[in-house]
């Protein structure tokens, strides 16, 4: 249920006048007499016998307690004196709640009237200390032990006595003992209150301490109450009865009557035979009328008294305030009917027919409805409200709805009918069709479910009016247009009378509409709620959305503060009385939750809970904003007011079945005093259950870009099925809801994939889109370096060169081998088209011919001694290799002379000398022109330089590295193998000029200029280029450094290039990792690895290497890793698995597929003439073509970062990007490829500052309560300080050998979804530009998603990875809380490395021939589809547990009666980082055998005898959270 505004809150309104079942009036002269007759009674009998022990349990020793806040009516000081001074009880035990200290004096004086004797005080309140050294008084002081940390049992003891220390002292000044009081846990088990008094007494010579004993809070050691009560004796200061009943906490039975529990008397002998001779306790501890609740407990232990000493039990008195429930069944209440359906109903053509008489049309009147709506072939006819028009609703089609302009709820009788075809639907009303619709039918599954008549299959939705008959036909013909029911004659599929009842189900699956309030319904729910109630089940109700009580009510941490906590709603309400507030909310509303709406003198409408009124103002709450909120309003300003009511309503469990709103009653009755669910597991259960009921939630959004985000390029057919700004429309849609009052879901939907997620991991692109054959209609001209293939030889540095006046022979040069291994005729390269042609390398076109030389060096054999190759000069047609070997350096030039293959060769060590080059036509480059468009859009504006296309050698340009020339031009390399030099390129140049400086170079994919020349980075080496005859173009291809590895591996590309200022050079390899090649180039070490196709490096100026890679295997999703140089070690980033046992370093960023799909290179901001961002990191993608700011951040030695997206889009994916040194613009280059969402193959494009205002992050630091962010510009103030203008959630990937990984939920392992992150509060901080965001459940995450609204409308999106939390809170703003101490989360990391290197094989998987196949599946809401299976002692099984649900889970069997115990064993793996390891599975003689963790959509057998025993076997899923509802049993005959 989805509420949009408060008048929908759904507000559970616990305020009520009891309401007592009594059998008959009491006479309160007689209860006044009988008392007194007692008392008399009792005093004479220990007069005469003077001899004989005191009788403890007599009137005179008894103690009143829990009676202040334990009372229905609320009684002040002077009536509750009076009332117990009634009643004969002289001593009273004083409790309190904080409304009670104004009237602490006035108590002490009620008793001294009445003569009451005030004997204990619970707690400690200075207030009431003074009062008693006032008054003379020496209470005892009740006092709850505070819970030791962790430690030894003597430490445990030591520490929690000398806590008392303080309190017993204060209490010594009055006189007073101390009694610690037993109220559970370690600190209220007797043994340690023992161990504790004894240690005060021995080591402080303590004589004021001693113990309480409450039987209400002895349950889990009854059975050792004899010998604890022995072991207390010395210290025993009073002792407090019960009713008790063996796990009476775990049934709703806590707190009795005395004598309506089955140990009451047992334990009774126990206290009168140990010698304990103190004050006994009767206790109220309930929201009845406490004067009726004693009167029961007293009655109860006169009843139990005589048979203390072996006398007959006389008649039971029957209790006032309690009653036992039988076991009486509901009415079925009716509500139209369901019969069978027929699956032709789910088939068009068919015709439906049917004679209905509607009433009324306040409400929807359903009609006929086949299957639930959660089928896709559900269809459903009925009227509208308010105007009774026909209508048709059908999901599975397009349109959903057709509807008639006919009003059919007139109250007089009508035929309807309709025609249901596949592409057409027709309505008739009497005969006359009223609407005609084509239809389109959307492909999916039917749902099969039953057949509605005057109500829905599932709801609470019925008729007004009865209907008459009804039949259904194959096929399309004209509706029946008669009064009568038509005849039962040709394709008939159902024909329908209401005396049909052979396939009616008059029993409705849902309660339907609330009657009147009716006591005898509130008494039948209670009495099914405990034969039938499952409380495991109504917390999953509880967290259900259709009934939202989570969405407004707290259970301990979880839920929302709308309307009154519920923690210890049982101990705070009787019974009827909360089946009361879920059914009449409106019945009984305390003050304090009765809401008002106000209007102001402006015309406002506010709405709230009152807290405060005087004559000046009103004070109130809206509810909708936490219990903290506050306003206040003069009444001046108020123009009128309205009180509201309750929030919560009507009707609210309607669309329930009996089952559901049994188990919702059972849960709501053991909170707070039930240990069957302790707290700590509520808690766990109602997060889980929050999100695994319901999966993650999702919205609906479009695919069109946010304007904000300038995707200009969206419509291009490439982009036609993009689904742009998923994640800025997801954060915009949950925070309308906080806006609108509403809870937002613990998970939300994670990105569905490219393209929507449907068409594959690559969304609508496949090999076919990533074809090119462009490649082999270039002229290639002489010379191209690539990887070689051809007549079985492959040489990985290659260099093929075409030889000849016409080009007769190729051959290729190995510098590896200073040899050619192959030449060839007729051809020379001729690429493959898949994937541009960049996977193949360069493949021989042609046959081969044989040559003598063939792998041999110069010196006429195989390499031998020592070489050096470096480089090759281009002159005209010719190429002179040149190299070393052995001491003497060559040029090598091959060539053809006759038709045959020749190598040229002479000894030379400088230079090409002039006679070479002469000849060679020396009128230099071609130069080229092409327009340069500006931008204009913001405060960058990417203008484009038209790329040079019609050049004579046909050859694309595809940017693949890009460096700037001191001058201001650029040097751009592209994929193909060519070096452009671009000049005239400074703003507002609308020209550009354009020369080839070099060509034929392998895949050139990084580049620098500097001092010491031109440095391209190729696949098989960096070459340096020299125009030594300065015409313009390159002549000398150096090989400056070939000391990085190649190889032939079509993805094993080298990227990126980067230099330090010691001349060190930078690059980073798929294949080996990151290269740091000396400054002569001479060697060539491998500093880093882990990186899956590294596309690009970068250097920062303080020393920081950024290298991104692409997902895939071992790389959950895209990345920049980060690595400082000085770094001594060689760190390992994941890729191809982690190292042993160590985990991988981590990235500095993970990037979102939904933002970059693949990651290109890195760049700093090297000057103030680019805005505000001087010295930060930019980052481009080659797979989206946009540019990112990434902000870097290190806590604890881990760098760390967060992603922003700048505006605007490139013309294709970016590889490179580089500041000129002249104008301090960014000039960018990239190319097309696979997996690319742009446009063109290749662009250069600039980012220019123009000078506008820029509004982004610039810093951020992730602390334990929340996030700081520093902004370029002063931020909105007033707009940034409402929490609710922001939005954040988070989410995980998974690390592991698959490809990528789904966004999974932090929380709840395995289940794909983004979680929620409450913002509590926000604050401008510092000089104005800082915003710190308070977020209390902020942990490690691998995305913390970030939503921030700095001016209307306008909002920063961040995605910040969040290894480490400052350990440090930031509190430098008002009301800030430190969480110095909060638990945090382990690395997500350590969970995915056991998941996938560390997982024990499970030792049940191993097949057993002949075992019989069962197959159980997890059902909806927590729960097995199956609760019972049966087997036969000893027999062979082969278990297949099927998970369908949107979560994991696993199945394990346990011994009989181990459930509990298991239970919890399993709810504490949720801490364990190991718990993956052991599939979730406690370490247990109790567990049987078990299926490992079974991830949705999967499944897993196991094999295994049962056990030979027979008997009831428990099983359940042992997922943290899970056990409690998701249970059943194996029955062994």
């Amino acid at each position: 249920m989805m509420i949009r505004n408060i008048q929908l809150i759904l507000l559970l309104t616990l305020a009520f006048t009891p309401l007592w079942h009594v059998a008959k009036a009491q006479d309160k002269a007689q209860d006044k007499a009988q008392d007194k007759a007692q008392d008399k009674a009792q005093d004479k009998a220990q007069d005469k016998a003077p001899d004989k022990a005191p009788d403890i349990f007599a009137r005179n020793n008894l103690v009143a307690w829990c009676i202040v806040p334990f009372d229905g009516k609320k009684r002040g000081p002077a009536e509750r004196a009076s009332m117990c001074a009634k009643l004969g009880l002289k001593k009273i035990a004083y409790d309190w709640r904080q409304e009670h200290v104004a009237t602490f004096e006035q108590e002490i004086l009620e008793y001294k009237k009445h003569g009451l004797n005030y004997f204990a005080f619970w707690d400690v309140h200075e207030e009431a200390f003074k009062l008693f050294e006032k008054y003379k008084l020496s209470p005892q002081v009740w006092y709850m032990i505070p819970p030791p940390g962790e430690g030894t049992q003597e430490q445990r003891i030591k520490q929690a006595a000398e806590a008392c220390l303080p309190t017993i002292a204060r209490a010594k000044k009055i006189g007073s003992k101390v009694g610690l009081y037993n109220h559970g846990g370690w600190a209220g088990d007797p043994p340690n209150m023992v161990a504790v008094c004894k240690y005060l007494k021995e080591h402080h010579k303590i004589d004021n301490v001693g113990i309480v004993y409450n039987q209400h809070h002895c349950h889990p050691r009854v059975d050792l109450f004899e010998e604890d009560l022995k072991a207390m004796l010395p210290h025993l200061l009073c002792l407090n009865l019960n009713g008790t009943t063996r796990e009476g906490d775990k049934k709703g039975m806590k707190i009795l009557p005395l004598g309506e529990g089955e140990l009451d008397l047992s334990l009774l002998k126990i206290i009168r035979s140990s010698g304990y001779s103190g004050p006994i306790g009767i206790i109220g501890h309930t929201q009845d009328d406490v004067e009726l609740r004693l009167r029961d407990n007293l009655n109860g232990l006169e009843w139990l008294r005589p048979q203390l000493d072996g006398k007959p039990a006389t008649p039971k008195p029957t209790p006032v305030t309690w009653s036992p429930e039988d076991n009486t069944s509901l009415p079925v209440r009716r509500n139209g009917v369901l019969v069978e359906n027929n699956p032709r109903n789910r088939v068009p053509a068919i015709t439906v027919e049917a004679r209905v008489t509607l009433p009324s049309k306040a409400n929807y009147n359903i009609l006929l409805a086949s299957d639930t709506k959660q089928s896709l072939r559900h269809w459903e006819l009925f009227s509208m409200p308010s105007t009774g028009k026909f209508t048709l609703y059908a999901p599975g089609l397009r349109p959903d709805h057709v509807r008639a302009d006919v009003d059919i709820a007139d109250g007089k009788p009508h035929t309807i009918g309709m025609i249901y075809e596949e592409k057409l639907i027709r309505l008739f009303v009497d005969g006359k069709q009223v609407a005609s619709q084509p239809v389109e039918m959307i492909a999916g599954d039917a749902l099969p479910g039953k057949l509605g008549i005057g109500r829905l299959v599932s709801g609470a939705l019925g008729c007004s009016g009865p209907v008459d008959w009804v039949r259904i036909r194959r096929g399309s013909g004209l509706p029946w247009s008669q009064h009568s029911l038509p005849p039962d004659a040709g394709p008939t599929i159902i024909r329908w009378l209401p005396s049909d009842a052979k396939n009616t189900q008059t029993k409705p699956d849902s309660i339907g509409k609330t009657p009147e309030y009716d006591a005898d319904l509130v008494s039948e729910i209670l009495e099914n709620v405990v034969q039938r109630g499952n409380a495991g089940q109504g917390m999953v109700n509880f967290a259900n959305s259709k009934t939202a009580c989570i969405n407004c009510h707290r259970i301990g941490n979880i839920g929302g503060t709308v309307g009154p906590a519920l923690t210890k709603l049982a101990l705070e309400r009787k019974p009827h009385e909360i089946v009361e507030s879920v059914l009449w909310p409106k019945r009984k509303i305390e003050d304090k939750y009765k809401a008002h709406a106000f209007i102001t003198a402006d015309g406002d409408t506010l709405s709230g809970y009152v807290l405060e009124r005087n004559e000046k103002r009103v004070l109130f709450r809206d509810p909708t904003k936490g219990t903290d909120h506050q306003v206040e309003l003069a009444l001046d300003d108020i123009d009128a007011e309205r009180e509201v009511g309750t929030l919560m309503p009507e009707n609210l469990i309607g669309a329930m079945t009996y089952a559901q709103v049994y188990d919702l009653v059972r849960f709501l009755l053991d909170l707070g005093k039930s240990e069957e669910i302790p707290l700590a597991e509520v808690e766990t259960v109602l997060e889980y259950a929050t999100a695994h009921v319901h999966g993650a939630a999702e919205f609906a959004y479009d695919n069109q870009p946010l304007a904000s985000s300038r995707h200009i390029y969206f419509e291009h057919p490439i982009n036609r099925d993009r689904e742009y700004d998923f994640y800025a429309k997801e954060s915009e849609f949950f925070r309308q809801m906080l806006l609108d009052g509403e809870r937002v879901p613990p998970v939300l939907m994670s990105f569905n994939g490219l393209d929507g997620g449907e068409q594959g991991h690559w969304g609508n692109q496949d090999e076919e889109t990533w074809k090119r054959d462009a490649w082999n209609h270039v002229d290639l001209g002489r010379v191209l370096a690539g990887v070689f293939r051809g007549g079985g030889v492959t040489v990985n540095r290659g260099i093929a060169v075409r030889l000849g006046e016409d080009g007769e022979l190729a051959c290729v040069f190995n510098p590896e081998t200073l040899s050619y291994d192959m030449v060839w005729k007729s051809g020379f390269i001729k690429f493959r088209n898949i994937r541009h042609g960049f996977l193949d390398g360069i493949p021989m076109d042609g046959t081969a011919v044989a040559f003598p030389e063939k792998g041999l060096t110069v010196e006429g054999k195989k390499l031998a001694g020592s070489m050096q190759y470096h480089g090759l000069y281009r002159s005209g047609q010719r190429v002179y290799f040149k190299y070393t070997l052995n001491g003497k350096t060559y040029l090598d030039s091959p060539w053809v002379q006759n038709g045959r293959f020749v190598r040229e060769v002479q000894l030379k060590d400088g230079p090409l000398s002039a006679e070479l080059s002469n000849g060679v036509d020396e009128s230099g480059p071609q130069v080229f022109t092409s327009k340069i468009t500006h931008g204009n859009d913001g405060p960058y504006a990417i203008d484009t330089f038209e790329l040079p296309l019609d050049n004579p050698w046909n050859v694309p340009v595809m940017g693949s590295a890009i460096a700037m020339l001191p001058d201001g031009a650029a040097l751009l390399a592209t994929m193909h193998g060519d070096v452009w030099k671009v000049e005239e390129l400074e703003f507002p140049s609308k020209e550009a000029r354009w020369t080839r400086f070099a060509s034929g170079l392998h895949q050139p994919l990084g580049m620098i200029s500097d001092e010491d020349g031109v440095f391209v980075l190729c696949r098989d080496q960096i070459v340096r280029l020299w125009d030594t005859d300065e015409d313009g173009e390159a002549d000398f291809y150096e090989c400056f450094s070939n000391q990085h590895q190649t190889s032939s591996g079509g993805h094993d590309y080298i990227c990126g290039l980067e230099r330090d200022a010691d001349g060190n050079f930078y690059t980073a390899s798929g294949a080996d990792g990151v290269y740091k090649i000396s400054a002569d180039g001479r060697t060539a070490e491998v500093i880093a690895t882990g990186f899956r196709n590294p596309d690009g490096i970068g250097l920062t100026p303080d020393g920081v290497l950024t290298i991104p890679c692409a997902e895939g295997g071992w790389t959950p999703s895209s990345m920049i890793c980060a690595m400082k140089l000085e770094d001594d070690s060689v760190p390992h980033f994941g890729f191809r698995g982690p190292k042993g046992d160590a985990i991988p370093n981590l990235p500095l960023v993970y990037l979102p597929r939904g933002l970059d799909n693949q990651s290109g290179g890195q760049q700093t901001v090297t000057s103030d003439r680019w805005g505000p961002l001087n010295g930060q990191l930019l980052h481009f993608s080659f797979g989206t073509g946009n540019h990112f700011l990434i902000l870097k951040d290190e806590v604890g030695g881990q760098l760390q970062g967060a992603v922003v997206r700048l505006p605007g889009d490139f013309l294709s994916g970016i590889h490179r990007g580089r500041f000129s040194p002249k104008d301090g613009q960014l000039y960018v280059t990239g190319m097309q490829g696979w997996g690319c969402y742009t446009p063109e193959d290749g662009c250069f494009q600039r980012v220019r500052y123009t000078g506008d205002s820029v509004q982004v992050p610039t810093s951020f630091r992730v602390h334990k309560n929340g996030i700081k962010l520093t902004f370029a510009q002063r931020p909105d103030k007033a707009l940034v300080e409402q929490a609710e203008s922001h939005f954040a959630m988070t989410w995980n990937y998974r690390y592991g050998a698959q490809y990528g990984s789904p966004e999974y939920s932090t929380r709840h392992l395995g289940m794909i979804g983004h979680d929620y992150l409450p913002i509590k509060s926000a604050h401008v901080i510092d000089d104005g530009k800082s915003v710190f965001l308070e977020i209390p459940d902020i942990q490690p995450a691998n995305q913390i998603h970030l939503r921030v609204q700095t001016a209307p409308g306008v909002f920063s999106e961040m995605f910040v990875t969040a290894h480490k939390l400052d350990q440090h809170s930031f509190v430098d703003a008002p009301g800030l809380v430190a969480l110095d101490n909060k638990p945090v989360n382990p690395h997500p990391i350590i969970n995915d490395i056991a998941l996938a290197t560390k997982v024990v094989p499970n030792p049940y998987a191993s097949v057993i021939a002949d075992a019989r196949p069962i197959t159980l599946q997890a059902g909806s809401n927590l729960s097995f589809a199956t609760k019972i299976i049966s087997a036969k002692a000893g027999e062979m099984l082969a278990l297949t547990f099927d998970n369908p649900d949107v979560v994991p889970h696993n199945w394990a069997l346990l011994k009989p009666g181990t459930l509990q115990r298991v239970g919890n064993l399993a709810n504490q793996l949720i801490s364990d980082p190991e718990a993956v390891i052991k599939q979730y599975v406690p370490d247990s003689s109790d567990v049987i055998v078990f299926t490992d963790i079974v991830l949705p959509k999967q499944q897993f057998t196991i094999y295994f005898k049962v056990p030979e025993q027979p008997g009831r076997y428990p099983y359940l899923c042992t997922f943290p959270g899970h056990w409690l509802v998701m249970n059943g049993n194996l029955i062994v005959e």
